[in-house]
């Protein structure tokens, strides 16, 4: 209690913001860009689709208004189906758009499809409401004969085709037969309600890259049809005799959105003005957008085929979904893919609660923090969370490439740490973000290593980390104490649990990361008078650019280094170490965005610890800090052996 009165003391709570139902993975959305959102929105509801927040119905269930942003850019609709993962049309107003009906096997056109109980019931409901389809009521059976039994198990379906306001075509979709009566009894059991999903089509080059992409992306196969002959198209009278090389339709697992991926025989590529066919796209949920960038279009991953579309953004949607961090990226036929995260659903009521805060967390609103290292991993990732929570983030990037990133979401400034010139230019640009508002945060979070035996590791290495690791927050706490002091704000320092344990071969950045921790112990308590937090951070092996290259950076300094220094170590026991620790580095890295969710909680939790140990992997190396020293340096020895055997040194 006293903890918590404390904490209150010092900065007024505000309640825990509610969380997105958009958890990571769990929903996905269609979107559509629109010229008219009220006039697109009428044609989606008179197909059935509801209001996404459950608001008032018509006596026909359909909804009476449309859950929308505050200033009328979004409109956000369902399928009135009860089912957890249904995903979401999206309505977003674009003014730039232009109506036109494009080519719909085109490639790169998508196409959203609705399950309906009856199309042909369907396509006169919606006549009399004066809809006409593009394509009348067509049978079709999908897919290809089984290759042992020679029939075709795929179910009868009925499609219609229409063309919503700005000429995307939407293409209705009922079972026959059997299937449409385990269809019918669902209904009836109230378990499905019409239209009961949406998916999309996708007209693709080549199936075989696009099926990598998706995969990459976590879709899973759901059905696979092989060749398929399109009798919907051939009705359409589409320049292309509707004969599919293969399509499988893939879902993402843990919802009810799938997509049909199609590579058709003669594909029309004509794009007019080179702009896509439709004006949709699709959007999933993740932890991190930042990271998902980096899985997916990282310089690593570029086999892949995806591409960077438009870099993070704040978008703030209708509820129940809530403030989003957004960026966008493209498949390779051109079609664009959503990126979406809910920084609200960092936190979780019971984390808060044993913070101290009962249900309550400090407000971000007109506050600054200041954040080093932001070119990647953490930095990165905690720069798009902390937007995303409403504060107002400096981003401090070493790179021209890293600040372009995340100029959407934040103040960049690009400097050198490591130099007083850099130092001085990150305070100028945070001081003057604070003109208005109180600087709440400093996350002191860049670092470097440079790994080597210290036997063969130049002293001026040791300067060079020092000085970014050490150095560099020792500068920015003392120019910035006084905005911190003022606020009653958090000061988040990220070590390692190399700061915890001191490894061998890794001496520059454990000696870094102790002095640190020794910093951070001083001055957490000669700020407590002030009510300034402290906060140490300490992750263990992370998938990060500098946890999973660390074994390349060591091969690289071995090579580099003085061969009288290496001669006890020879390129072959060389070679064995790093393709050793390659793998367990691998083996062992876990999640960042572990230690980016224990950055934003640093930085809005009422009562903080000292230390946080962040993954699994950092309570091992606690307990491997409390060890008499003998077992420690047992555990911690050359994992290859075979090195000195009492040889005597060629320099003595």
């Amino acid at each position: 209690r006293r903890r918590s009165a404390a904490a209150k003391k010092r900065a007024a709570l505000v309640d825990l913001p509610p969380s997105s139902v958009a958890q990571n993975g769990s929903v996905a959305f269609v979107r559509v860009r629109t010229s008219d959102v009220r006039k697109a929105s009428k044609f989606y509801t008179d197909l059935g689709l509801v209001d996404a927040s459950g608001s008032s119905t018509d006596d026909k269930g359909r909804s009476a208004s449309t859950s929308s942003s505050a200033d009328g850019k979004y409109v956000l609709l369902k399928s009135p189906s009860p089912h957890p993962g249904q995903p979401f049309l999206l309505l977003e107003h674009d003014p730039y758009r232009e109506i036109r009906t494009a080519n719909a096997a085109a490639v790169g056109y998508a196409r959203i499809c609705l399950l309906v109980k009856n199309v042909s019931a369907e396509v006169k409901r919606m006549k009399d409401l004066g809809y006409e389809p593009v394509a009348e009521a067509v049978t079709d059976r999908p897919g290809s004969p089984d290759e042992k039994t020679g029939k075709n198990r795929n179910a009868f379906v009925t499609i219609a085709a229409y063309r919503d306001y700005d000429g995307n075509m939407v293409e209705l979709v009922s079972m026959t037969g059997m299937a449409s009566a385990a269809v019918g009894a669902f209904s009836a059991l109230g378990m499905l309600k019409f239209p009961a999903w949406v998916h999309v089509n996708v007209n693709v080059t080549d199936f075989d890259t696009s099926y990598s992409a998706y995969s990459a992306l976590g879709f899973q196969t759901d059905i696979d049809y092989g060749r398929v002959v399109n009798k919907l198209y051939q009705a359409l009278s589409i320049p292309s005799p509707g004969i599919a090389k293969q399509v499988s339709l893939i879902k993402l697992p843990g919802t009810n959105f799938s997509v049909d991926l199609i590579e058709w025989e003669d594909p029309k590529t004509t794009r007019e003005g080179g702009e896509l066919g439709s004006a949709l796209d699709m959007a999933i949920t993740v932890a991190d957008v930042a990271l998902a960038v980096d899985e997916l279009v990282g310089t690593e991953h570029k086999g892949n085929g995806w591409s960077l579309k438009s870099i993070p953004s704040i978008l703030d949607l209708p509820p129940p979904l809530g403030r989003a961090v957004h960026a966008s990226i493209a498949d390779p036929d051109g079609i664009e893919v959503s990126l979406m995260s809910f920084p609200s659903n960092i936190f979780d009521e019971k984390t808060v609660k044993a913070a101290g805060g009962g249900a309550s967390v400090i407000p971000s609103a007109d506050k600054v923090v200041l954040c080093t290292g932001c070119d990647s991993g953490f930095g990165r990732s905690a720069v798009c969370q902390l937007a995303g929570l409403g504060f107002t983030v400096v981003a401090a990037c070493y790179t021209a490439a890293g600040a372009k990133f995340l100029s959407g979401v934040a103040s960049t400034v690009i400097a050198d740490l490591t130099t007083e010139r850099g130092l001085k230019e990150v305070v100028a640009v945070t001081s003057k973000a604070c003109f208005e508002r109180d600087l709440w945060g400093i996350v002191n979070n860049a670092g470097m290593c440079h790994p080597g035996n210290v036997e063969w590791t130049r002293p001026d290495a040791y300067k060079r980390v020092m000085a970014l690791n050490f150095h560099a927050p020792v500068g920015i706490i003392h120019d910035l104490l006084p905005h911190i002091k003022k606020s009653r704000g958090r000061i988040v320092n990220v070590t390692s649990v190399c700061g915890i344990v001191s490894s061998p071969s890794n001496s520059t950045y454990c000696s870094s990361k102790f002095a640190l921790e020794a910093l951070s112990d001083s001055l957490r308590v000669e700020m407590m008078p002030f009510g300034v937090g402290v906060v140490v951070l300490e992750p263990t092996t992370m998938k990060t650019p500098l946890g999973m290259g660390w074994s390349d950076m060591w091969k690289k300094n071995y090579d580099e280094a003085d061969p009288l220094r290496k001669s006890h170590h020879p390129a072959e026991w060389a070679d064995k170490f790093h393709d050793k620790v390659s793998s367990d580095l691998v083996a062992a890295g876990e999640n960042p965005f572990i230690t980016v969710k224990e950055i934003a909680n640093a930085l809005v939790l009422p009562v903080q610890k000292a230390r946080v140990l962040c993954g699994v992997g950092a309570k091992g190396y606690r307990i491997l800090g409390m060890m008499p020293d003998k077992w420690r340096d047992t555990i911690l020895k050359d994992p290859i052996g075979g090195i000195g055997k009492g040889d005597e040194s060629p320099l003595c």
